[in-house]
């Protein structure tokens, strides 16, 4: 799913300077996740990626519509890209 402009402007007026989205945009693309795997209960991609970044609990919603099971929401408590950033690089053993 590629982010609409609604949520993209929302984003920016919400000061979101992240957003993780499934599939890239021409003007925005971050991090994509897709493969066989997303389907996988508490073993696919996104509940992987979700451990790794230390997501707490069950995603808050898992779409079901187009692609049941691949699409994850997590609330997440509002940090900088930089702050981000250094935990991802920290919890993969790279330099914070």
């Amino acid at each position: 799913m590629i982010p609409s402009m609604a949520a993209l402007n929302e984003c920016v007026e919400r000061g979101v300077d992240l957003l993780l989205v499934h599939e890239p945009t021409f003007y925005i693309a971050i991090m994509r996740l897709h493969d066989r795997w997303d389907i996988w209960p508490e073993y696919g991609i996104p509940w992987s990626w979700a451990r790794f970044l230390e997501l707490a609990g069950l995603p808050v919603a898992i779409h079901q519509t187009i692609y049941p099971g691949t699409l994850h929401r997590y609330d997440v408590e509002p940090r900088s890209l930089g702050e981000f950033a250094r935990h991802v690089a920290s919890s993969s053993g790279g330099r914070p």
